[in-house]
């Protein structure tokens, strides 16, 4: 009862404890008579005790390790306070994403959707594509689009594009700033909250940038083909590991002036007084969506456009793999975990909210 009235004044309040079933098995009720000081609960037990004892809704729950050792998820964890609770009443903010694209026309459609879905509103820079990218985001309407450069390059020039997407971000009448990929799809900590209303809460509680935790999704070696819609088809991921995912700010408050997006390669938005909200975000990012776009992106999209930045400033090493290989052979399901937006909020409650747990590869 005390820690849910903390929960009411305290920015977070975090409780932990095992969870009976997963520590001792389905057929287990519970402590020995004689031991009934000490309360065991499974996960649903432990949220239900937690209401009834004033806990307010909204708060998360799910597992974590219990040791360093075995990587068991066996405890319970609960996260609740001020700034973790569910917003209900939030002024959603005013929020635009800025995208630069090149050859994306599968799946541009389906993060302009999204995207409009969650109330940000949307601003494509077409890099000059070649598949019809251009075209049919004017199509659609409801979506600003223009060309960028003012011709068309051989070279990907993402210094330029990120330079672009900083100034040309300060002069939008949007309180909010996201540098959005056309590959990705985001969401808030809070499930069925929307990208603009948890932003608004995130606002509120006076921070002027959030992070994200990146899940790459891949398609399968012996099942190369897949059709958008991706989030439907493709659900297979693994967590982003490379060095830049673990550094992933690109959603800032817009204060009217250009912050360095560049200087990092599009990862980290700097600038001064700069407050990061403390739960990170959702990145859910499907770049190599089959083996015949994944090769075509590769060997023809990027590393060849890629070469004069990657020599220059040591960038975009990503796919210098596959040079070796000569192919995007496609990933083996033992290697990848299924993507269930419910199982994985339980699953991988702190390396969602934090990263914490993720090791670089």
């Amino acid at each position: 009862v005390q820690l849910a009235g903390m929960t009411q004044f305290s920015p977070y309040v975090l409780v932990s404890t095992p969870d009976r079933t997963r520590a001792r098995g389905l057929m287990d009720n519970g402590p020995p008579l004689n031991a009934a000081h000490v309360l065991e609960w499974s996960a649903d037990e432990f949220g239900r005790f937690l209401v009834e004892c004033g806990w307010p809704s909204g708060f998360l729950l799910g597992h974590t390790i219990n040791t360093d050792k075995h990587w068991a998820k066996t405890t319970t964890l609960a996260v609740a306070g001020r700034e973790a609770l569910r917003p209900d009443a939030s002024r959603p903010a005013r929020v635009a994403a800025v995208i630069h694209a090149f050859n994306e026309r599968d799946i541009i459609g389906e993060v302009i959707d999204h995207l409009l879905s969650q109330g940000v509103e949307v601003h494509v820079f077409d890099n000059w594509s070649t598949d019809g990218t251009f075209e049919y985001v004017c199509e659609r309407g409801a979506v600003f689009a223009e060309r960028f450069p003012d011709a068309p390059t051989t070279q990907y020039c993402w210094h330029d594009q990120l330079a672009h997407t900083a100034v040309y971000g300060a002069t939008l009448d949007a309180e909010w700033i996201i540098h959005h990929d056309a590959d990705e799809i985001r969401y808030s900590p809070w499930r069925g909250v929307r990208l603009a209303d948890a932003i608004g809460r995130v606002a509120e509680l006076g921070y002027n940038a959030i992070d994200f935790t990146v899940l790459d999704f891949r398609y399968l070696e012996d099942a190369p083909g897949s059709t958008p819609p991706y989030q439907a088809n493709l659900n297979l991921f693994e967590f982003g590991r490379r060095p830049g995912h673990f550094q992933q700010v690109k959603c800032w408050k817009n204060m009217g002036m250009s912050v360095d997006l560049a200087s990092s390669g599009g990862h980290d938005a700097t600038f001064e007084d700069r407050r990061i909200f403390p739960l990170k975000f959702l990145l859910k990012h499907y770049p190599l969506r089959s083996a015949e776009q994944a090769n075509r992106k590769v060997f023809r999209d990027r590393l060849p456009r890629f070469e004069t930045e990657h020599a220059a400033r040591g960038w975009h090493g990503h796919y210098e793999g596959y040079r070796k290989s000569g192919a995007v052979n496609g990933w083996r399901r033992s290697e990848l975990l299924a993507w269930h937006e419910a199982l994985f909020e339980d699953e991988y409650l702190v390396e969602r909210l934090s990263g914490i747990g993720l090791r670089e590869t």
